[in-house]
């Protein structure tokens, strides 16, 4: 009779499947049945009940489930191509290296045991409408395999010659990282260091907006646009019907009555001019409303550019000039940009008071001209 206790406890220990081993952790009663359909064992949390199907008495031990351990990865019995009944045990976290002279069993291990068996399970845990379509997939030739998080494999030989090309875009990785950085990530200031970026009220915004240079003259943008390609011919019309005059397109204040033609497949940034104002002759319930308003149209962000009416009457001459050198369109709008001022209710540091637009996935993109390093275009 022990021998049959000890087999069963064999059975549960090297046998059963991680996942029936938490069901019975559960408390749920499971059911398997020995390699030789001779017995059949039922266990629940603690206890094993043995019935055996030639006749004998039932009996039952109880027993306590060994529990997966996430720390490593054990691989036992693993039998797949020239493999012979190899047990390993990894750690996780950690790079590991397979080592071994040709047909030593390295890619069948790696490759058809612990890839294939990730996969596997991972495809399992999806619901049976999207199973049908994707098929069942063999179980790889081992007796055991725990601590196995779902598995991605990448070809030894190289997919493309793009130096753009990592592991986390060829695995797609990278896009779900950067939208998650991007939507939950908590943001620090870039100047003070450990200082969290916060929102700020309205009144701390006035008084922000209050305390810039006198001798100047400021319009208030809301910004509608953000690096979007199109033509944007139902904006510039939405925005004439809404009583808006001016925006600045590109870097370019322009009148909204004479729109300029944009390229629909180039990226585009327009915010539209909501107000003009000076920091200590308008006062505080124009500028009051004017924040109200462009935080509601820019989504909670507002530009504070400086004015000067001569901007206007120069317009042709810029335009010309631009027409004559092509790079000057970049560093007329890179030498604006240097002067915005930049006001969120979202994000801002109340230690320095600097405010940031909202974080996208394309900041966060070393693809993306808003992300990449401006030395190296993301190219290290």
């Amino acid at each position: 009779m022990r021998s049959i206790r000890d087999n069963a406890i064999k059975y549960v220990e090297s046998r059963i499947a991680p996942c029936s081993i938490e069901t019975a952790a559960r408390g749920r009663t499971c059911s398997e049945y020995s390699t030789n359909h001779t017995q059949k064992i039922n266990w629940t949390r603690g206890t094993i009940h043995h019935a055996s199907m030639d006749g004998h008495a039932s009996q039952s031990w109880n027993i306590k489930p060994r529990l997966m351990d996430h720390s490593t990865i054990e691989v036992r019995g693993a039998r797949e191509h020239n493999l012979q009944n190899v047990s390993i045990t990894l750690p996780r976290n950690q790079l590991i290296v397979f080592t071994g002279v040709s047909g030593s069993g390295k890619s069948s291990m790696a490759f058809d045991t612990l890839y294939a068996e990730g996969q596997r399970r991972y495809l399992e845990s999806l619901s049976s409408y999207a199973r049908q379509f994707i098929g069942q997939l063999p179980k790889p030739n081992v007796d055991y395999i725990g601590g196995l998080s779902p598995a991605i494999s990448i070809s030894q030989k190289s997919t493309s010659s793009n130096p753009r090309s990592t592991v986390g875009t060829v695995t797609e990785i990278y896009d779900f990282l950067r939208v998650l950085y991007a939507r939950v990530a908590t943001g620090f200031c870039a100047k003070c260091g450990d200082v969290p970026i916060t929102s700020q009220t309205r009144d701390q915004i006035i008084a922000q907006l209050q305390g810039l240079e006198e001798s100047k003259e400021y319009l208030m943008l809301a910004p509608l646009v953000r690096g979007q390609k199109g033509e944007h011919k139902d904006l510039f019309e939405s925005l004439l019907r809404q009583g808006y005059a001016r925006a600045r397109v590109d870097g370019d204040v322009v009148r909204l009555s004479d729109a300029p033609a944009l390229n629909r497949q180039q990226k585009h940034h327009i915010e539209v001019v909501v107000s003009k104002f000076e920091p200590k002759t308008t006062t505080r319930s124009k500028i009051s409303d004017a924040v109200n308003e462009s935080l509601k149209l820019g989504e909670n962000t507002l530009i504070a550019i400086p004015w000067d009416e001569e901007q206007i009457k120069n317009q042709k001459q810029i335009e010309e000039e631009a027409a004559q050198e092509e790079d000057a369109p970049k560093r007329r709008r890179r030498r604006k940009a240097s002067s915005d001022l930049v006001v969120s209710s979202e994000y801002a540091c109340p230690k320095c008071n600097a405010s940031f637009m909202p974080p996208t996935p394309q900041l966060l993109s070393f693809n993306s001209p808003a992300g990449m390093c401006n030395v190296c275009e993301g190219l290290g």
